[in-house]
């Protein structure tokens, strides 16, 4: 049984990136708590795998990129068929790219990293903030960024540029929809064994020496940050940018 925090009863949702790791979590605590959730995944069979364990049956799985126009038509079309409406969104779709140096970097590395983590947040922020003003009736909106988005990270310049990049998207979506009832704001999630970054024993240890509550975050960290964002609970909360990294950015 979830345990139920948040209240969203028959709130109408989309996950993007929902087939694993802290999509799934989110898509699992939305609707444990009531909402009904379009789960968005290029890997639709990872997505189905997600929304058969769902605590109560109100859910679609929508196989899309969410990087591409026509993809994020899909998603949508299909959230709105389904449930009339988008009250909620997790921005969360997302890669980690190919690591190295900024020098090593192809363009090809770059238009991919770039046209996953931006481009595809990008085009759900806007074809869902469109729908949001049609409604006339306000939202949520939830983007997935990173603690590489606050800071340069050696090794992955690209990932972090992409991040850095949609915090600034995320800060001026609040600004420009906040008063339309549209709330905008983005949870930065540090290092995070999930099967989209599994860490060596090495690795752990480092990024534990970090941390000063001396653990990594697990992707229910990061899900509840994000859910509690979408939630009423943070009703004057627009504009945000949240670590939920144990303390390592303070």
């Amino acid at each position: 049984m979830e345990e139920v925090a948040f209240k969203f009863d028959k709130q109408a949702a989309i996950v993007t990136g929902a087939g694993s790791g802290i999509g799934a979590r989110i898509a699992t605590l939305l609707a444990g708590s009531g909402a009904r959730v379009a789960l968005v995944d290029i890997d639709t069979a990872a997505a189905e795998r997600v929304a058969a364990e769902l605590p109560g049956g109100d859910a679609i799985v929508v196989g899309a990129d969410a990087s591409t126009e026509a993809g994020t038509a899909r998603y949508l079309d299909a959230a709105v068929k389904a449930f009339g409406r988008v009250d909620l969104f997790a921005n969360n779709a997302g890669i980690l790219g190919k690591p190295g140096l900024l020098v090593d970097a192809s363009v090809a590395d770059y238009e991919h990293t770039m046209g996953v983590n931006l481009r595809g947040a990008f085009l759900g922020l806007r074809d869902v903030i469109r729908q949001m003003l049609r409604q006339n009736h306000g939202g949520a909106i939830v983007c997935t960024a990173s603690i590489a988005g606050l800071r340069g990270v050696p090794g992955a310049g690209l990932y972090s540029a992409s991040k850095f990049a949609l915090i600034s998207m995320t800060r001026t979506a609040a600004r420009e929809y906040g008063g339309k009832g549209i709330r905008v704001n983005a949870i930065c999630p540090a290092a995070t064994e999930t099967n989209f970054s599994v860490l060596t024993n090495q690795q752990k240890s480092a990024y534990t020496s970090l941390i000063p509550m001396g653990r990594l975050g697990a992707s229910d960290d990061m899900a509840r940050a994000a859910v509690w964002l979408l939630s009423d609970g943070a009703g004057y909360v627009n504009g945000a940018i949240l670590p939920v990294d144990g303390g390592q950015t303070a």
